[in-house]
């Protein structure tokens, strides 16, 4: 009976010996997908997140186009607009010197 009874024990531990080798098999593949899986995922991030930082760049370049173009465009009207004004010299100069010799 003894006999029997280590057989049944020598059984069971062969038993749970390939049960844990199924078990750290199965961890394996499935550490395997998941890092496939986190790597995919990264790589599509990464892919999305340089064409958003893409189109943010062109948008900001495009922006400084347009509001360098306008403020290029009013200082040169301003400036036309000072060209374009009469100068009362002896206005001025009457000004002065009823201002410095009054």
């Amino acid at each position: 009976m003894a006999a029997e009874e280590v057989d049944v024990i020598k059984h069971l531990i062969e038993v749970e010996r390939e049960a844990s080798e199924i078990v750290l098999e199965a961890q394996k593949k499935a550490d395997t997908l998941v890092n496939s899986a986190k790597s995919q995922a990264d790589e599509e991030f990464r892919k999305s997140y340089s064409k958003l930082v893409e189109e943010f760049d062109s948008q900001e370049n495009t922006a400084r186009e347009i509001i360098s173009s306008q403020h290029n465009s009013e200082i040169q009207n301003y400036r036309e607009s000072l060209n374009d004004l009469q100068k009362d010299v002896s206005g001025f100069n009457s000004a002065l010197d009823s201002i410095l010799f009054a």
